[in-house]
């Protein structure tokens, strides 16, 4: 063969061979472009603050596979949309990497935790303060005993409310049962407590449970007998007249002396309209009892405060009435 022929037939598989590469890195230039391998997510914040959940949405194309990495030192992830809680505070970047065929790409995203915030803590207390107390009209005042809130509401039950910080008052104007809730509110959040109070409508009766005499002032008995008491209580506008249980030879030693059995317990009622005597008598068998001493009882005049304990004086005697106001 001649050299011509020899250096033609090379020349012809030189051609060939670079036809074939230049088809080979066509061909993958074209896989390659075809693939379009994007990384891309989106993420939400299911916490305002540390510990907080977060939910991360893969949003990438043209992917196999997924590698997460959350820039807090934890394992890294391989699904496609993981959920991931940060325990602590700070700024994190939040890298995934995608796979395909050919290629990969990444992308990181920068995320930030904040501090956790101490929720608020709504706390009070109440107090009976007017001159009624629990009876209507009753003044109530409330001190707030909140903690991490900065902002309060006040919902007095009967359909007003107040947005008084630290201490405040509210008048019930009937008798019933109030749910009385405080809301405070914080960078934490807000929170609700609740708490009943009972308001007792004006009292129409009075019911007297006891009589005390806490003192006898007469300097002539002597420590071994003594006057034979009993009392006597008279309405002064219809004459009824109830009388107490005797009890003999009374000396200093036997004070105080207490009488709560015989008609009593004894009910009072339209009070408004009531004068009553009290009288305490020493029973004599020979001749007329003695009077030792008494009062004049109107319940109207102790409608203001109500109190559980009456306490009547005089020169001769000392008593003391335990009461129940009633509607």
């Amino acid at each position: 063969m001649s050299k011509k022929l020899l250096f033609l037939l090379g020349g012809l598989l030189f051609l060939s061979s670079c036809k074939d590469e230049t088809i080979i890195k066509k061909e993958e230039k074209t896989r390659t472009r075809k693939e379009n391998l994007k990384a891309d997510f989106s993420y939400k914040m299911l916490d305002k603050s540390a510990p907080a959940t977060v939910e991360f949405y893969n949003k990438s194309s043209n992917a196999d596979e997924y590698v997460w990495s959350f820039g807090d030192d934890s394992n890294k992830s391989y699904v496609k949309s993981p959920t991931h809680t940060y325990n602590k505070s700070g700024t994190y970047t939040v890298k995934l990497t995608v796979i395909g065929k050919q290629t990969r790409a990444y992308i990181s995203k920068t995320i930030y935790i904040s501090k956790a915030v101490p929720k608020p803590i709504p706390n009070f207390k109440f107090d009976f303060i007017g001159l009624s107390k629990q009876y209507a009209p009753s003044l109530v005042q409330f001190l707030n005993k909140s903690s991490n809130a900065t902002e309060y509401i006040w919902d007095f039950g009967d359909g007003n409310t107040s947005n008084d910080t630290y201490l405040t008052s509210h008048t019930y104007e009937k008798g019933g049962i109030y749910t009385v809730k405080l809301t405070a509110i914080g960078a934490g959040g807000r929170e609700t407590i609740s708490k009943k109070i009972e308001v007792f409508d004006k009292p129409t009766k009075i019911q007297i449970n006891s009589i005390k005499v806490t003192k006898l002032l007469n300097s002539n008995w002597d420590n071994f007998d003594g006057p034979d008491v009993y009392w006597i209580l008279k309405n002064k506008f219809t004459n009824k007249t109830i009388i107490g249980k005797v009890v003999y030879d009374v000396t200093n030693r036997d004070m105080p002396l207490i009488f709560d059995k015989e008609n009593l317990p004894y009910m009072i009622t339209n009070v408004e309209k009531q004068l009553y005597l009290l009288d305490f008598w020493d029973k004599d068998t020979m001749t007329a009892d003695d009077h030792i001493g008494g009062f004049s009882f109107m319940p109207l005049t102790y409608m203001i405060t109500y109190p559980t304990t009456i306490k009547l004086s005089n020169n001769k005697i000392k008593v003391e009435l335990s009461v129940t106001w009633k509607e």
